[in-house]
């Protein structure tokens, strides 16, 4: 499965209103697609932090749904300030990997990332920590300044 930490609000953009963003996205790919905002740990929790996940057989539908759910997450229609809506600013999301797949996505010596983040043409930071509450997990934090660079990422 494909799993993203995303902060609370946007974990809630996912669902939508009587959960019909998340219907749409199940709907339109085929994948099993679920937010978890209760029995998580309580540094995600303290952080107001949930975890999205999806999964499915077939690749294409997984990438459908991940189009799917980072639409929702970076969606910022909702800013009520139309200048704060306006502003650039990157897209970041943060995909949880096993903690032992971490060393082989870095490489030796960092060749493997760099290469990634050359070819993809966003920043991939492997979060030293890892993730909070989670046994053997880790972030990997995607950002880039266009959302389809960091849609990229998330997929590779």
């Amino acid at each position: 499965p494909c799993r993203l930490v995303v902060k609370a609000t946007a974990g809630a953009r996912v669902i939508g209103k009587r959960g019909e963003s998340i219907r749409a996205i199940r709907a339109a790919s085929g994948a099993t697609v679920k937010v978890l905002q209760d029995n998580l740990p309580p540094a995600l929790l303290r952080r107001q932090e949930c975890i999205v996940t999806a999964s499915c057989g077939e690749a294409s539908s997984l990438q459908t749904a991940l189009a799917g759910i980072l639409d929702r997450v970076f969606d910022r229609s909702g800013l009520p300030d139309a200048a704060e809506r306006d502003r650039e600013r990157p897209y970041v999301v943060d995909v949880v990997v096993p903690e032992k797949a971490s060393g082989p996505l870095v490489g030796p010596g960092g060749e493997r990332i760099r290469a990634l983040i050359e070819e993809l043409g966003c920043d991939l930071n492997v979060v030293r920590e890892p993730l909070a509450g989670v046994a053997a997990q880790k972030r990997v934090r995607v950002l880039a300044r266009e959302r389809d660079r960091v849609e990229l990422g998330v997929w590779r």
